[in-house]
Order: C-alpha cells, then structure tokens, then sequence
C-alpha cells in the first residue's frame, strides 16, 4: 500500500538531531519516526555538518537545507535599504530562502500536508509552489495572540489548521480570529516514557538538589528561583541548586517586547547592554551576593539523554518560568516521578490540574511561596510520593508519544478528507 508523503518542516534554527536538540528539534525528531508507520515522512531541517543533502532515519527521510542565501540576503538587504528586515521573525519573508527550498522538496515527493512551527508566514510561500497542500502550523508560542491582527488574519487564509501545544495557546489564538476559515485544535507535546522510565526510588530518597531544566533566559525567572533557594537555605542548609541548561537569553524582540503581561514586559531590565551574557551575569551577581557559590551549579548545556541523570538525584524539579506555553521540562520530570513545582501561568497548570495533588503551582515571582513549597517538600517523604505516582499516571494517560502520534494521524487524515 503507497503511504502518503507528508512534510515536517523544522524552524531554520531549530536543533533535530541527536545529542543537542532543543524542544522543537525533539518533536520534529520524535514524530518522525512514529509518523513513517503509516505515513511517507520528509524532515526539512538545517543543514548539519558532516550530513549528505539527504538520509534515511528511523523510517524517516531527512533533507538538510542551507542557510546561506539567507545570510546573503540579509547581507543584500543590510547594504541597499540599511536595517535587517529580514532577520526580523515576524517579516512576511524571514528566511525566504530557507522556506523556498523547503517548497520546492514538497513538490518533488508530492507532499500531501506540511507539519511547520510558529510561522505563520511560511505556508502562503509553500502553497505558491504547491497551490494543493494543506498547511499545519504547530504554535509552541503565543505570536498568534501578539503579533499585529491585520498581518495574521491574511496569513492564516493560506493555513488549513493551527495546532496549539496547550490548551492555553490554542484558546488564545482562536478567540482573536473568531471568524477565521483556520480549524484550530490542540494536540499536547509528546514524551518518551521508556527514555524518562518511572523510579520509584526519587521521590523516596532524601535528597537535597532543587532542580531547573532548561534554557537559562529572563522570562523562564531563575532569578525568583535563585532568591527563593536563598530563602529555603536558610532552614535547610543542606540544600543545593542546579541549573541544566543553556546560558543563551532568548531575545527580547521574540517575546518581552510583544508580551502583555506587565511581569513579563518588565524583564527589558535585563537587556540593557545588548549582550546575550546579560542575564547570566546578573544571576552570578545575585549567587555571589547570596553567598551561594559552593551550593550552585550552573551545567550548561548538555546531551538530552543526560537530562535523566541530573533527575534521578534531585529532590524536586522547578520551573519558575513567567511566559511557558507548555512545559518540556515539568513533563520529563513528572515521568520519571520527581516532584514539581510550577508557576500558575500559562499552560502550566494543564500538565499537573489546578487541585495541585500532582504538584505545587505557585505565583511567578514570589519567592517566598516557592521557597515554602520547596521545604515543604524536603520535609514530606509521603508527599513527594503521592505527587510522583499521580504525575506520572497522567503523563502516560495524556503525553506519552503513542497518545500524542495518535492523535496527530488521527488529525492528518481528517485535514486530507
């Protein structure tokens, strides 16, 4: 029986294949191979060193696209109209280039549907060389609900459907296009529950890590994190801190520069001198001022598959974010049962309910009340306990890979009737 060939089309800097990955790249990975059981799968992604223009991968057929007429035409642009429109993420053109091949390979294997990521300017290119496709757009942001309404509204006319990682995301993007022709939907983030596999063992030993997975950037709050472990010390000596994860703050114009949420917008003190160690450097003063240099580990970034590690001998996971659409880390956590604690933001409160019997959700920026929930946690072995086994239920009844492909066959086949 011929498979139908689809396309997954990666952002132009998302990272895919193994070992450095970041959470996009994960999921493009991932569905991949899930994908290629029934459908013929093509991954676009930028090229990788070392890569021929195209492989095969766990039944996948990977093709590995250039970025450098991007670079040149940004360079071309620079030097005639004097500005750098196009490295703007939001231009109707960003990485035309990149968006143009990626057309042209849809074409050649007569892709049926493209699976594409936060861009809402990228299927109205890709149907103008193949006018019959039908265009997914995967929102693992909030753009759709920031960016200007009359610049969505006529990109979403070239868009079939548009898949929210939460339900959060999902509502917020459907609520401002009410009269929108777009289907919208949500389907959850996937995870591999064999990789991050239950230990019933985490929650029982009488550790003393507080742990943080993921970048180290202003609106994912470290600096809340780091007071409240300041304050948590103070009762609990013992206690230490490590943050896994990559000391490059995401920049101020994809997200502190369109947010309305007056928390988030007041993170611009943390891009004042235009370098990208600004935030990392700002949470060293605040170790130092603290007096926490022997009690804090800053990783950096490391293999995924290592992320299990760093796990299995923490006593709680906390993502004290102030912007999440969803939350790689949290979930990961919850698998293996190692407890969490969460901001009461965004899609947050989806992964562990608002009844907080899988875990604490907490004000963003209160490090009081997550300094609080922190201790409270190192003192309660049976709590710790309770939250691991119901979070990680949930995460096999809602985030597992099988769930999450399931439900995105399921939504392809409905897309091609």
């Amino acid at each position: 029986m011929t498979k139908t060939p689809i396309a997954v089309l990666a952002q132009p800097f998302d990272g895919v294949l193994p070992p450095y990955q970041n959470s996009v790249g994960i999921y493009s990975y991932e569905i991949a191979q899930r994908l290629a059981e029934d459908f013929e799968v093509h991954v676009i992604i930028p090229y990788v060193n070392g890569r021929d223009k195209i492989e095969q991968i766990n039944g996948g057929h990977f093709h590995y696209l250039s970025l450098k007429p991007d670079n040149y035409l940004q360079r071309l642009y620079r030097k005639l109209f004097g500005n750098n429109a196009l490295e703007d993420f939001s231009h109707n053109y960003y990485h035309l280039a990149y968006v143009i091949q990626a057309a042209f390979i849809i074409r050649k294997y007569h892709c049926k549907i493209v699976h594409t990521y936060n861009f809402s300017q990228f299927p109205r290119i890709l149907k103008l060389i193949n006018p019959n496709l039908k265009a997914l757009v995967n929102m693992r942001c909030e753009w759709l609900s920031q960016l200007p309404h009359k610049q969505l509204a006529k990109q979403l006319e070239s868009i079939d459907s548009i898949v929210g990682c939460s339900e959060y995301i999902t509502e917020k993007a459907a609520s401002r296009f009410p009269d929108s022709d777009t289907a919208f939907d949500t389907i959850h983030i996937g995870f591999d529950t064999e990789r991050f596999a239950y230990n019933h063992e985490i929650a029982k030993n009488d550790k003393n890590t507080v742990l943080f997975v993921g970048r180290i950037s202003p609106e994912k709050g470290v600096h809340t994190l780091i007071e409240a472990f300041a304050i948590a010390k103070r009762s609990n000596p013992a206690l230490k801190l490590c943050l896994v994860g990559s000391h490059g703050q995401l920049r101020s114009s994809l997200l502190v520069d369109l947010a309305d949420d007056p928390r988030v917008t007041a993170l611009k003190r943390f891009y004042q001198t235009g370098s990208s160690s600004e935030y990392i450097d700002h949470l060293k003063g605040l170790i130092t001022q603290h007096q926490l240099e022997d009690s804090v580990e800053l990783t950096g970034t490391v293999p995924y598959d290592e992320v299990v590690a760093y796990q299995s001998r923490s006593l709680v996971l906390v993502n004290p974010s102030l912007s999440e659409a969803f939350g790689r880390g949290p979930v990961e956590a919850m698998c293996v049962g190692l407890p969490v604690i969460l901001t009461r933001i965004g899609g947050h409160p989806e992964l562990i309910g608002e009844n907080q019997d899988l875990g604490f959700l907490v004000e963003p920026e209160q490090a009081n009340e997550m300094a609080e929930a922190i201790l409270t946690l190192s003192q309660n072995k049976e709590l710790r306990i309770k939250f691991a086994k119901g979070s990680r239920q949930r995460a096999e009844q809602l985030f597992s890979w099988n769930n999450i492909s399931k439900n995105l066959k399921a939504h392809y086949q409905s897309m091609l009737a």
